[in-house]
């Protein structure tokens, strides 16, 4: 699905309200996310959605609301973090969204920076240094330090 669908899903969604076509595209998004399997896809949707919910001015709290949506969101980084071998740029990069997005979700600026990152990461125009990996994991260790042991095999670094 492209950021076309993704703009037919909001259209699809009804032009009653913004209330409603917020809520329903949420939804709809959800819904559709659900079958995204494959984790590079599932975040370029994620990033088409995100940018089409900002340019149509959908508020935070209706965001908030849809459960189904905000699940997807929330657990996008453990996704990457399960698809991905444990030294890989994308593993990593799935643990500082891990350790980031909930405190981040709601800024803008914040998936514009992750999607430039992203693409970079999964073209291979970026690699994580060993210095940034170890930032990352200690980051995560300090968020989540129950499941550390079993996701970073070193003692942490830093």
């Amino acid at each position: 699905m492209n950021n076309r669908k993704i703009h037919h899903l909001w259209l699809d969604a009804g032009e009653r309200s913004s209330l409603y076509n917020s809520t329903k595209y949420l939804e709809q998004v959800g819904d559709f996310l659900y079958h995204v399997k494959d984790p590079i896809d599932f975040s370029n949707r994620l990033f088409d959605a995100i940018e089409l919910m900002d340019k149509k001015k959908v508020p935070k709290k209706d965001v908030a609301k849809n459960k189904h949506f905000v699940f997807h969101l929330l657990n996008w980084g453990a996704k990457l973090m399960q698809s991905f071998p444990k030294d890989s740029d994308l593993f990593y990069l799935g643990a500082f969204l891990e350790v980031k997005l909930p405190e981040m979700w709601t800024k803008f600026s914040f998936f514009k920076m992750m999607k430039k990152l992203f693409k970079k990461v999964c073209s291979g125009v970026i690699k994580f240094s060993k210095k940034v990996k170890e930032k990352i994991a200690f980051q995560y260790y300090l968020k989540y330090p129950d499941s550390y042991q079993d996701l970073f095999k070193a003692p942490i670094a830093c």
